[in-house]
């Protein structure tokens, strides 16, 4: 069997194979994987060990054993991507939902857990905002929510497989999980565990498919306000589910929870004060709900752009392409409010003020994606182009950006470009060094007429063949010489 578990660790292997030995038919497990490695010849399909150990785990779940079942669903969700390539997702869904339904608290918790990360549908945290619009170089952490925060684990932070699974499915496990969230260990027990661990999980399911889990919306809003350890995840799952789609969640919710995070504090409810802090920040500001504010004329913009710009402030590309849909599709429908606003922005980042370090990088881009769509409405910023190339202060993406802008600008309507811009870029490429910026310029001025043949071989510099042909030409790359270095007893024996 060596060949089937050459290249698995022991730490992941371990916990596997411990599974398999405690299930009802670990022999047979084995011998199909070995009869499986004789048919090889066959070119029959070769699962390797650890393929068929997860498939082994899956089969423990349900088990009269409370801990192999508990253990069996801990394991699944460690090796998701495995369980997605071997497993029937329909029948572990299935399984699990049957498990969160079982009276023992331990494996229907730990059931609970793993269906939050199948059902997840949780961006990862590069396509999430910096909820509190802070510069991610000037902070020494980002404002937490109970799904980001380093000492919580078995939290999704990405999205899992809900896609894959039939509807029917997914609904016989939300209604599990709601059914679920107001059960206690016991009648007169503190603890609320399997509960707990079900708001996780309608939360995780909330946060892009925030329609299949509005039941859950009425049956959490009876429980807010006791004094348990379960209030900071249902207020996860109520602001979760509000990210997209605010119109689900009570009217009161953000103000009641920005009150809270104001007034609250550390302590017995930490939770539930993380939850508060980012959860009236949370409502309402994925891109997909921000798009369709933004393009209401009766909308005040300002406060839908300040959201969309904290998509954009720790990371390049800026952010989600939903946030570059979102400001593109208000540009549409509303240019003169938008541009105003972005205007105003130009202004702060060339005085040095930038929201962030990366955010002059984001918001270039964000121009020149306003540009390929029209540039008429573009002209107040347009016509500060010039300052854009004052200096070399800032990153390659900035001006690579910029001179995309330009170029489709002059693709469109040239006059609208500032006359000496084509003079202006000239000189400033004479003291860049930059390749990718000077591949801008060289584009942006054979669009508008002005690269010359000398400055064209200047911006492209020496080709690789050209350097090969005059290498090969000089005298220090003569071949006889280096024949004639050569002993051929050494060459011989060399092979």
């Amino acid at each position: 069997m060596t060949g089937g578990i050459a290249h698995i660790n022991k730490k992941e292997f371990t916990p596997l194979v411990e599974a398999v030995l405690e299930s009802d038919d670990p022999k047979g497990t084995f011998d199909d994987y070995r009869e499986k490695n004789w048919n090889i010849d066959k070119r029959h399909q070769v699962n390797s060990l650890r393929e068929v150990l997860v498939e082994a785990v899956a089969e423990c779940l349900n088990h009269d054993e409370f801990a192999i079942s508990a253990n069996a669903a801990v394991i699944l969700r460690e090796h998701m991507l495995l369980c997605s390539r071997v497993c029937d997702l329909d029948a572990l869904v299935a399984a699990l939902t049957n498990q969160v339904n079982e009276r023992r608290i331990q494996p229907a918790k730990e059931a609970a857990t793993t269906l939050a990360f199948f059902l997840s549908t949780r961006p990862p945290d590069r396509y999430l905002p910096r909820w509190d619009g802070s510069d991610p170089m000037a902070s020494t952490s980002m404002l937490e929510d109970l799904d980001q925060h380093r000492f919580i684990r078995d939290v999704p932070i990405d999205s899992g497989y809900l896609h894959r699974i039939s509807p029917a499915t997914v609904e016989s496990a939300i209604d599990a999980l709601i059914s679920n969230l107001n059960r206690k260990e016991y009648k007169r027990s503190s603890e609320w565990a399997v509960a707990r661990e079900c708001a996780k999980a309608l939360g995780a399911i909330g946060y892009q498919r925030p329609e299949i889990v509005s039941e859950a919306v009425p049956a959490i809003e009876k429980l807010l306000g006791k004094p348990d350890e379960r209030q900071g995840w249902l207020v996860y799952a109520l602001t979760s589910i509000g990210y997209t789609r605010p119109d689900l969640v009570p009217d009161d919710l953000a103000s009641r929870l920005k009150e809270y995070s104001e007034n609250g504090s550390l302590g017995p409810d930490w939770q539930l004060y993380y939850a508060a802090q980012v959860g009236h920040r949370k409502i309402g500001h994925a891109p997909i709900y921000l798009r369709e504010e933004g393009c209401d004329a009766d909308s005040d913009l300002k406060p839908v752009v300040e959201k969309l710009f904290n998509f954009m402030l720790n990371r390049f590309p800026s952010g989600p392409e939903e946030c570059i849909q979102a400001f593109v599709e208000i540009y549409r429908y509303r240019p003169d409010d938008l541009v105003s606003i972005l205007s105003d922005e130009l202004d702060l980042i060339l005085q040095g003020n930038p929201r962030a370090y990366e955010f002059p990088d984001n918001f270039m881009r964000l121009l020149s994606e306003l540009a390929g769509v029209d540039t008429a409405d573009l002209k107040p910023i347009l016509d500060r182009s010039d300052e854009l190339y004052r200096d070399h202060a800032k990153s390659h993406y900035w001006y690579e950006n910029a001179l995309e802008l330009h170029r489709r600008v002059a693709v469109q309507d040239e006059d609208l470009l500032p006359a000496n811009l084509g003079d202006t870029v000239t000189e400033f490429v004479e003291s860049e060094g930059r390749a990718s910026v000077k591949t801008g310029v060289r584009r942006f001025l054979e669009e508008i007429g002005q690269l010359d043949d000398d400055l064209e071989a200047e911006l492209r510099g020496p080709s690789i063949i050209g350097s090969i042909e005059e290498l090969v030409g000089s005298e220090e790359f003569e071949v006889e010489s280096l024949v004639e270095e050569i002993d051929p007893k050494e060459a011989e024996s060399d092979g």
